[in-house]
């Protein structure tokens, strides 16, 4: 599988989203961050609460991890539900 980053950004949520990482609710005015790109040439756009996107970044550090199972995740930790 192949993953092509587009752009990265961490904007005010102007509506609420739900998080990538824990599933959890990204609530409006909240600072969150966001990736978009390509993944096997389809568009993917990943809004993550900040303390997901650290998680995130932990879990490729310590266990190579580059894909993860969305909403699997307690919220800001790589600790599985």
């Amino acid at each position: 599988m192949s993953f092509d980053l587009l752009s990265e950004s961490y904007p005010k949520a102007r509506k609420e989203h739900i998080c990538e990482w824990c599933g959890e609710k990204i609530l409006k005015n909240e600072t969150y961050y966001r990736y978009t790109g390509l993944h096997d040439g389809d568009f993917q756009s990943t809004p993550l609460h900040l303390e997901c996107k650290k998680a995130m970044q932990k879990d490729l550090l310590e266990n190579g991890q580059e894909e993860y199972e969305p909403f699997a995740f307690k919220r800001g930790s790589i600790e599985s539900k």
